[in-house]
């Protein structure tokens, strides 16, 4: 491969304006800096590119998922590279398609360290298509009704509330509970559950500090 080729789509000028003169500054070749789903799809030279740089979040229209989707079925070995708020955003959005295989999670928390965004655009132009193991992979994965049930313990429903918004049974959702905090490595001995369960999500989604 010569010089990696990337279009970045981001609805923000200045961070996209940011990330091509940073890309440019490490020998990538940005083929086009954009803020909308549609440019890049107009784009004329997209069979040429190596990696697509995405926003999760493009404004009103298609996500940066949907449009790496569309990406991937016109282009099946371009790179994905996706930037996001949360470390796995489907816990904030459960109808969000995944990111397609061998796609590249990163928070937008860590672009400003520009060797860590270079290194994901270098591996998803290597490795387009390999096998990772997706948003949240530093942490564990939740079912789509896991993520909505803990959403509703973090807006602080009651199991009862739960079961009646759910029009299922109190043990039901007790036991989803526990299931959610087994898979959060939470134990009954650690604490309020709800608590931690909390905690937890806010450092899910990028709102806490891993360290807090």
């Amino acid at each position: 491969m010569g010089n990696c080729r990337v279009v970045i789509v981001d609805n923000d000028a200045f961070t996209r304006t940011t990330l091509a003169a940073a890309l440019s500054g490490k020998n990538f070749e940005v083929v086009a800096a954009v803020g909308k789903a549609s440019q890049c799809l107009a784009l004329p030279d997209l069979n040429t590119v190596h990696v697509a740089l995405l926003d999760l979040d493009l404004g009103d229209g298609p996500t940066g998922l949907d449009l790496a989707k569309a990406l991937r079925e016109r282009y099946p070995k371009i790179g994905i590279v996706l930037l996001t708020t949360y470390d796995d955003p489907r816990l904030v959005a459960s109808n969000l398609p995944p990111l397609p295989k061998g796609g590249i999670h990163l928070r937008k928390r860590d672009v400003h360290e520009m060797k860590i965004v270079a290194q994901a655009v270098l591996e998803a132009a290597t490795k387009p298509v390999s096998q990772r193991s997706g948003p949240g992979a530093d942490g564990p994965t939740l079912t789509q009704t896991q993520n909505e049930v803990l959403r509703d313990v973090v807006q602080g429903l009651s199991n009862a509330q739960i079961a009646e918004k759910r029009g299922t049974s109190n043990s039901a959702v007790e036991k989803m509970v526990a299931r959610i905090a087994e898979r959060l490595g939470i134990s009954p001995d650690d604490g309020n559950v709800r608590v931690i369960l909390t905690q937890e999500y806010l450092k899910l989604t990028g709102k806490l500090d891993a360290g807090e």
